[in-house]
């Protein structure tokens, strides 16, 4: 199993790591191909109350009257949010996506990659109630495991949020291995709920051949989107979030030498 990343936590950092992520995504730095070769996207999501309801099988987003909505999306950038809110009954959404990843060069090396993860639930109503949100994202590799979740109970908490950069290795031209799998369920009794998870990939830019691997996605997963790209004055700040990403990894490089000399 792999380890949080030592990257900081904070919001204002992590969103400016991840917003340079996005960027070098967006504008090409690195290469996104869709191939039938990886695992194929899939969704499934139901809402409901404490009578009735429907499920769902593909990508889209739901509601079930005013109490509870599932967002399953595949682009701009894949993402399941569901939200429930009843403040006498009893109200429930929830939904998963899966797919597979890869990565495509000319050698059958380890690529690094570097993946940007949002978890995040609210939970609000009287102690005591039955609302809560739960958020999960797992990520398969060749070279190791991703799992991690985020829950909100209203005895417990207002808000839960998780930020993490992960550090992944994925051997280049492996097609069976790479898996992603995200999860949000939102259940409301007395109080409102809401859960929401993503990622977004791309090669670590420490990698000396980056250039030469590409991220192989499923037709209909995206990988990041325009409005993600930083403000002017956000770029301004963009070295300083490029050398934490490469100090990072130089980081563990070098850790990585020591333990195996």
């Amino acid at each position: 199993m792999l380890k949080r990343s030592a990257f900081p936590k904070s919001y204002a950092l992590h969103r400016l790591s991840r917003q340079m992520l996005l960027l070098m995504a967006f504008s090409g730095a690195v290469t996104v191909v869709r191939a039938a070769t990886v695992q194929p996207a899939s969704a499934n999501g139901s809402v409901g109350d404490q009578f009735y309801g429907f499920s769902v099988t593909t990508f889209g987003t739901y509601t079930y009257g005013s109490i509870s909505s599932v967002s399953l999306q595949g682009a701009p950038i894949p993402s399941v949010t569901a939200y429930a809110t009843e403040p006498t009954g009893y109200a429930v959404a929830g939904g998963s996506v899966s797919y597979g990843f890869a990565v495509a060069g000319p050698s059958d090396v380890m690529v690094p990659l570097l993946v940007s993860v949002t978890l995040r639930t609210d939970a609000q109503a009287d102690p005591g109630s039955a609302t809560s949100g739960y958020a999960r994202v797992y990520l398969q590799a060749t070279g190791g495991i991703y799992d991690e979740s985020v829950s909100c109970q209203v005895d417990a908490c207002a808000h839960n949020t998780l930020f993490d950069i992960v550090p992944l290795l994925m051997q280049a031209n492996d097609f069976d291995s790479g898996l992603v799998s995200l999860q949000a369920n939102a259940t409301a009794s007395g109080g409102t709920a809401m859960a929401y998870a993503d990622p977004v990939f791309t090669i670590d830019p420490s990698f000396a051949d980056a250039a030469l691997y590409s991220i192989v996605l499923p037709e209909g997963i995206a990988n990041g989107d325009e409005s993600a790209v930083p403000e002017p004055s956000t770029c301004l700040l963009a070295p300083l979030a490029l050398i934490g990403i490469f100090g990072v990894s130089r980081f563990r490089n070098a850790v990585a030498r020591r333990r195996s000399a």
